[in-house]
């Protein structure tokens, strides 16, 4: 399978998607005072890496467990991403998934710098 390679910068998670993945983008809403961006994705078998944004993105499977390949700032490593578990991707990081079986899946992208402000 071939890993997908960015060519170009992105300033948000949701931009990305609505550039990359636009027809798996089911949801994107704008959150709260620090500008959090709620999406959700319906994905098919795959290849789901993300290019590099500068945000925090926290990811939420909504359907059953399933098996993946990934490499979200650590090094690539195998897999059962488990039904409401989270992954934390780390802002400015371009991630691989590639994920075994369709999915649903709930994205929450924090502006970091914002919040690094609200944390003080």
């Amino acid at each position: 399978m071939t890993i997908r390679t960015w060519d170009r910068t992105y300033d948000s998670h949701v931009a990305f998607y609505q550039d990359v993945y636009p027809e798996a983008l089911l949801k994107a809403q704008t959150l709260g005072r620090l500008g959090a961006t709620l999406m959700v994705s319906e994905q098919c078998a795959g290849d789901w890496s993300d290019a590099p944004v500068p945000e925090l993105v926290l990811t939420r499977l909504l359907t059953q467990t399933l098996p993946a390949t990934m490499d979200i700032g650590s090094g690539r490593f195998r897999a059962r991403m488990p039904r409401s578990g989270f992954v934390v991707i780390p802002p400015k990081f371009a991630t691989t998934f590639l994920i075994d079986a369709a999915h649903r899946v709930e994205l929450v992208a924090l502006n970091y710098r914002r919040l690094l402000d609200f944390a003080g």
